[in-house]
């Protein structure tokens, strides 16, 4: 598991990711259920000593980033995007 995770801070955050996403079929049922496996992993990370930083993330911000980049949105485009907001800088792209 990454040293972060994409965190959606409600549901409404959550539901407009699912809305703009390829892969929505991934997220789940619901956000409460989402919260519930995520918060989990997040703890289980914890018991081992890793820190798992929650990462928010806007979807509209996401949605922009990925047409800059010609990146799909999806969640390995989920998982760079976190990343540049962690890190502060984009990586290249072709």
């Amino acid at each position: 598991m990454a040293d972060y995770v994409t965190w959606y801070k409600d549901a409404a955050t959550y539901l407009r990711f699912k809305e703009i996403c390829e892969d929505r079929d991934h997220f789940g049922e619901s956000y409460d259920s989402w919260v519930r496996i995520v918060q989990k992993k997040i703890d289980e990370a914890a018991t081992r000593g890793k820190v798992i930083t929650k990462v928010e993330a806007d979807p509209e911000l996401f949605l922009n980033w990925c047409k800059v980049n010609g990146k799909p949105l999806d969640g390995a485009s989920r998982g760079l995007f976190c990343s540049v907001t962690v890190f502060g800088s984009s990586p290249k792209t072709h």
